[in-house]
């Protein structure tokens, strides 16, 4: 199995997998079907203190040459996945 960190490099390398990440990250049964159909066991409440604890840390160099415009979509999938499953941010 992949950890949270492999399953978010490959995501963070994929256009594709981006947009069906964001698209998964509406519902929180989506997102459990995303991490098992990529070999991932976590739960959505692991997926939701991950990406957490990504907005609050260090950006990696890899991180930081996708930043285009002072804002990459990976950032925007990890505010809306912690929105919609970690209880951030306001409705």
């Amino acid at each position: 199995m992949k950890s949270m960190q492999e399953l978010y490099n490959e995501v963070m390398a994929s256009e594709e997998m981006k947009k069906e990440f964001l698209e998964a990250s509406k519902e929180k049964e989506s997102v459990g079907a995303f991490l098992k159909k990529y070999g991932c066991d976590a739960s959505v409440d692991d997926v939701a203190a991950f990406l957490k604890e990504k907005t609050e840390g260090e950006l990696s160099d890899d991180e930081l040459d996708s930043v285009a415009g002072g804002k990459s979509r990976g950032t925007e999938i990890v505010l809306s996945i912690i929105c919609s499953f970690g209880g951030y941010c306001d409705a």
